[in-house]
C-alpha cells in the first residue's frame, strides 16, 4: 500500500469521525431543551365594558381606557401556580397609563410626560410603583403623563408627537436603549401596528413617516434588517436548536442600517421637543457589547454618540448593562421587567440629574422620600 494511500484513508477516518460526531452532538442537542425555563401564563382581562385589553392606535400598539387587573404565573404541569403578579392597570380616556397623584387640577406644576416601552409602562406593577409615579413623589409639583406602552420604542414617541397627541410639557423625557433598534426597523414580530419611519434627512429632521409596519414591503424590510444569511435560515435552519445556538447570537445583533434609524428617529424625537420649547432628556439603559454586530468597539456605541451630539441623558442602566442586573431590580427569574425598587432608582437618578442641568430647581425636591424596600419574588 502506498503512502499515499494510507494518508487518504487516515484523513478519510478523521473525516467520518468529525461527521459522525457531529451527528450526535446535533441529535443530543435536540433532545436536551434550550431552555431549562418552565412556561408562563398571562392573564390581561377586560374593562367594565368588556374591551379586551390590547387595542391599536396610530401611533402603535395601545389600551382600551379602563381598569385591568392582569396577572402572570407559573404553569408547571400538576403542581400549583405561582404567581409573578396580580396588579392592576389603569388607561385614562387619553390612553396613557394613570399615575396617581394628589396634586389640585388648577395647582401650579412642572409638567414632564415620559415615554418608553414596557419599562417605562410598568409591566408587571400596580398603578403606583411606576417610574411616572415615583418621579411624582420625589417631585411633588410635577403633572406627569405616562406615554410609555408594551413594545413601544423612540419611533413610537415620535409618531405621538407628529400627530400632536401629547399634552404641553416643559420636558419629554424617553426611557431608551439600543434594544430599541430592532422595533424601530419592524424587525419584531409584534412590532407590525407600530409606525415605520426611514432615514431621509430633510432640514431639521433626519427622518420621515412610511406607514405601519404592517404596510411596508417586503424588500424594503428584508434591506433594512438583512444581517446576510437570513432567507437561508428562516427556510431551511430555523427548526434546528444547534442553529438556533449558533447563529441567534448573530441574528439577534443589529445591523448597521438598524442603528442609524435608530439613531435619526432619536434625533427627531429630540428636534421636534426642541422646537416646541420642550426640553428632551435621555434615559438611556446600555446594552451588552456582544449585541452589535460589525462594531469596532466592545462598548455600547450610542454612548459616545449621545456625548458627541450633546444630548441631554443620563445613565439608568442599574448595573454593567440593563440585561445584567441584582436580583432586587427585577420581577421574577422569568420576568426581568424592572421591579418597583429598580423604577424608583432610576427615577432618583433622573431627579438628579434635571436639578444638576438646572431643569428643577432643588428647593422642588422632596428630600425626605425614600424609595421603598419593594421585596423581590
Amino acid at each position: 500500500m502506498s503512502r499515499n494511500s494510507s494518508h487518504a484513508k487516515s484523513v478519510l477516518a478523521i473525516l467520518i469521525s468529525t461527521l459522525v460526531g457531529v451527528v450526535l452532538c446535533a441529535a443530543i442537542v435536540e433532545l436536551i431543551p434550550l431552555s431549562g425555563k418552565a412556561p408562563t401564563k398571562l392573564e390581561e382581562g377586560r374593562n367594565a365594558a368588556g374591551h379586551r385589553y390590547l387595542d391599536v392606535c396610530a401611533h402603535g400598539s395601545c389600551a382600551y381606557p379602563g381598569v385591568y387587573y392582569p396577572r402572570e404565573v407559573v404553569a408547571k404541569p400538576g403542581q400549583p401556580e405561582e404567581v409573578i403578579y396580580d396588579v392592576t392597570y389603569t388607561i385614562d380616556a387619553d390612553r396613557t397609563r394613570r399615575t396617581p397623584s394628589d396634586l389640585k387640577p388648577d395647582a401650579p406644576s412642572i409638567p414632564v410626560n415620559f415615554f418608553g416601552g414596557s419599562f417605562m409602562f410598568g409591566e408587571g406593577l400596580n398603578d403606583d410603583q411606576t417610574l411616572p409615579y415615583f418621579f411624582n413623589q420625589f417631585i411633588p409639583d410635577a403633572r406627569v403623563k405616562n406615554y410609555g406602552f408594551h413594545g413601544h420604542g423612540v419611533h413610537n414617541s415620535l409618531k405621538l408627537l407628529d400627530d400632536l397627541k401629547t399634552a404641553p410639557a416643559q420636558i419629554n423625557v424617553v426611557l431608551t436603549g439600543a434594544y430599541h433598534a430592532r422595533r424601530a426597523s419592524c424587525d419584531k414580530d409584534y412590532s407590525m401596528p407600530h409606525p415605520s419611519y426611514r432615514v431621509k434627512p430633510n432640514g431639521n429632521r433626519m427622518t420621515e413617516y412610511v406607514s405601519r409596519c404592517s404596510e411596508r414591503t417586503p424588500s424594503d424590510l428584508a434591506e433594512l434588517n438583512q444581517t446576510g444569511f437570513n432567507t437561508l435560515y428562516d427556510t431551511a435552519l430555523s427548526k434546528l436548536k444547534l442553529t438556533k445556538l449558533l447563529f441567534n447570537p448573530v441574528r439577534e445583533a443589529y445591523t448597521q442600517k438598524q442603528m442609524a434609524l435608530y439613531a435619526a428617529v432619536l434625533h427627531d424625537f429630540r428636534t421636534v421637543s426642541e422646537e416646541r420649547g420642550i426640553t428632551p432628556v435621555i434615559m438611556y439603559l446600555q446594552e451588552p457589547w456582544h449585541r452589535f454586530l460589525g462594531q469596532p468597539s466592545f462598548a455600547d456605541p450610542m454612548l459616545e454618540k449621545l456625548d458627541q451630539e450633546h444630548y441631554l441623558w443620563v445613565d439608568v442602566s442599574l448595573g454593567e448593562n440593563f440585561r445584567s442586573v441584582p436580583r432586587e431590580y427585577y420581577l421574577h427569574p422569568l420576568n426581568k421587567h424592572p421591579s418597583a425598587l429598580a423604577n424608583c432608582l432610576r427615577a432618583k437618578r433622573l431627579v438628579d440629574y434635571l436639578v444638576r442641568i438646572h431643569q428643577v430647581s432643588q428647593d422642588r425636591v422632596n428630600t425626605a422620600y425614600a424609595c421603598p424596600n419593594h421585596e423581590a419574588r
